[in-house]
């Protein structure tokens, strides 16, 4: 049974699904990359170059594997993440080296790789006011678990430049700093006596 593609607008996505699920007919749907390349061109055309997004997928791997991570790129091409799942209040944690951190580039990359290398399956939700890929599905070979699923959400296009960067001792000290008075605000001990050396 083949998925037949279809682009549908909604309020907040373009919803389009290609794929198969027949090896007999080993084609990804015609429509794929026609649907890709106006994704690609709403997204180039919206001029976002500084921006962090939420990352989170779904693989048979370690569980800090699918933790949500904010994931930050600026107008240069750097990107860096850091877990997204941690108070605000809590250090920071930046993802292990080994983590692979996707711009939104990166994820055109991968859906046009499945595209090219006529993978098993594809299904690909894209964004309706920017383009960029909310969440895929990419099966490169039936006969194997290598799906990579994820989704990318909470786009937040970010005006300043000039402190890019994981910046992690300085974010922690303002992360303590804040606790230890918000501790000694609550204590409501009033006289004190102190020695500061």
């Amino acid at each position: 049974m083949k998925f037949s593609s279809c682009g549908v607008t909604t309020g907040t996505a373009l919803v389009v699904l290609f794929g198969l699920l027949n090896p007999a007919t080993a084609a990804i749907d015609d429509d794929a990359r026609p649907l890709l390349d106006a994704a690609k061109r709403l997204w180039e055309s919206s001029g976002v170059d500084n921006y962090e997004y939420t990352f989170e997928q779904e693989c048979e791997c370690l569980s800090d594997y699918e933790r949500p991570v904010k994931v930050r790129v600026n107008p240069d091409g750097n990107k860096w993440g850091e877990f997204a799942d941690v108070s605000e209040m809590s250090p920071a944690v930046l993802v292990p080296d080994d983590f692979e951190v996707f711009s939104i580039d990166d994820l055109f990359a991968k859906i046009e790789t499945a595209i090219n290398e006529n993978y098993h399956a594809l299904t690909v939700t894209y964004d309706a006011k920017y383009g960029y890929p909310t969440s895929l599905l990419i099966d490169e070979d039936e006969t194997i678990r290598d799906e990579f699923s994820a989704t990318a959400s909470f786009l937040v296009i970010v005006d300043d430049t000039d402190n890019f960067g994981p910046d992690i001792e300085i974010k922690n000290a303002q992360i303590y700093l804040a606790k230890a008075m918000t501790l000694w605000e609550s204590s409501g001990v009033v006289n004190y006596d102190f020695q500061y050396e």
